[in-house]
C-alpha cells in the first residue's frame, strides 16, 4: 500500500491534513537569498506539526544565462546551497524532509543553451559512442537526451557536493511527455542519479520507489504481482547496440498490459526478488551483468535474450541464451 510522504499543498502554507508541507525558497543566481518570509512560513508551519520539504529553484536548467561549464554561474550557484545548509539546514534540518533542487523534465536536451561549445561538446561525446564507426551526426540526434542526461546529472552531482551527505537531495523528474518506454528508463536510471533521490511523474510500467503526483510524492513498494524484469544496460554503455530489442519488447509489454520492473544492472541483486523472469540484451551485459544474470538463472529464474525468438514470449521473446547458461 503507498504511503503518503507528503501532500504539496497549492494553497495557503499550513493546510491541514498533510504530513510535510513545501517551502519554496530563490537561489537563481539573480536572487539576494533574503529568505526571511520562507523561514517564518517554516517556524509557523513547524508550530503545526509539520514536517518541511524544501524547494530550492536553482533555475536549473532553462533559465541559466550561460553554458554549464561557466565557473562564475556555478560558484553563484553552489553559494545558494552553502546559504542553504548554514541558515536553512541549520535550523529546521531536524524537522526537514529533505531538498529538492530540480523539478520539471528529465528530457534536459530542449533547456540547454545550443551554442558552439555544446555542439563541438556533443560531437566529441558521439565520437567517444561511436569510436570505430563514421559517425552521422543528423542520425544521431536522436542520443541528444542521453548525452544531456550525463552532462547535466554530473552538474548536479556537482553542485551537490556543497550541501553535507546528511541533507536528503531530491530530484523530481517528469517523463510523462516522452512517449518512449526505452527513453524514459534511460533518463532515470537509479545509476545515473546514484548522488539523489528521485520522485517519478509519468512511468509507463509499475515504478519502485518515490511518485510525483500533481500535489503529492507517495513511495510504491515492490508489487508482488510483477514477475518480469527488463535489464536496463549500465549507463557506460551508450552505443545503440547496447539496447537492441528493448524498445520493441517493453512497447510489447505495454500493449498486452503485462506488468514488467526495469532494473538497472548495477542493481539486479538487489531488486531481482520475486521475479521469474528478466529480459536482456546480450551485447548490453558488462562481466559483472553478465555474472549476476548467471546467479539469477542458477536461483531458478529464465534470462530471455532480446536477440533469441520464439512464440511464447511477448515481443517472441523465448528461451535462454547460451551466454547465461
Amino acid at each position: 500500500m503507498n504511503e503518503t510522504i507528503f501532500i504539496e499543498p497549492k494553497g495557503e502554507l499550513g493546510l491541514t491534513g498533510s504530513k510535510a508541507i513545501t517551502i519554496a525558497l530563490d537561489g537563481r543566481i539573480q536572487a539576494d537569498l533574503n529568505w526571511s518570509k520562507s523561514i517564518e512560513a517554516a517556524r509557523s508551519s513547524m508550530e503545526q506539526g509539520f514536517r518541511l520539504f524544501w524547494k530550492l529553484d536553482l533555475g536549473l536548467f532553462s533559465h541559466l544565462s550561460m553554458s554549464l561549464s561557466n565557473k562564475a554561474q556555478y560558484l553563484s550557484l553552489g553559494l545558494s546551497l552553502e546559504h542553504f545548509r548554514e541558515t536553512i539546514w541549520t535550523e529546521f534540518g531536524d524537522h526537514s524532509i529533505g531538498v529538492c533542487y530540480y523539478r520539471g523534465n528529465a528530457d534536459f536536451s530542449d533547456q540547454l543553451r545550443c551554442d558552439a561549445e555544446q555542439e563541438d561538446n556533443f560531437r566529441a561525446w558521439l565520437k567517444e559512442v561511436f569510436p570505430d564507426e563514421k559517425v552521422d551526426y543528423k542520425k544521431s540526434r536522436s542520443l541528444r537526451p542521453i548525452y544531456c542526461r550525463d552532462i547535466c546529472a554530473d552538474y548536479l552531482a556537482l553542485l551537490s557536493t556543497q550541501l553535507s551527505d546528511s541533507i536528503p537531495s531530491y530530484l523530481m523528474l517528469d517523463i510523462s511527455q516522452i512517449e518512449s518506454p526505452l527513453l524514459q528508463a534511460q533518463l532515470i536510471s537509479k545509476e545515473r542519479y546514484d548522488h539523489f533521490h528521485l520522485a517519478i511523474k509519468g512511468c509507463q510500467w509499475p515504478f519502485h520507489g518515490m511518485i510525483w503526483k500533481e500535489d503529492r510524492l507517495e513511495t510504491a513498494s515492490l508489487d508482488a504481482q510483477v514477475s518480469l524484469g527488463i535489464c536496463l544496460p549500465s549507463i557506460k554503455l551508450r552505443h545503440p547496440s547496447s539496447y537492441e530489442g528493448l524498445e520493441g519488447a517493453m512497447n510489447k509489454l505495454l500493449e498486452q498490459k503485462i506488468p514488467f520492473r526495469v532494473i538497472p544492472e548495477s542493481s539486479l541483486a538487489t531488486e531481482w526478488d520475486g521475479l521469474d523472469d528478466l529480459i536482456y540484451v546480450p551485447a548490453g551485459l558488462t562481466v559483472q551483468g553478465k555474472r549476476q544474470l548467471q546467479g539469477f538463472a542458477a536461483a531458478g529464474g529464465t534470462a530471455i535474450s532480446t536477440t533469441t525468438k520464439g512464440p511464447n514470449r511477448p515481443n517472441g521473446l523465448n528461451g535462454q541464451d547460451s551466454l547465461i547458461h
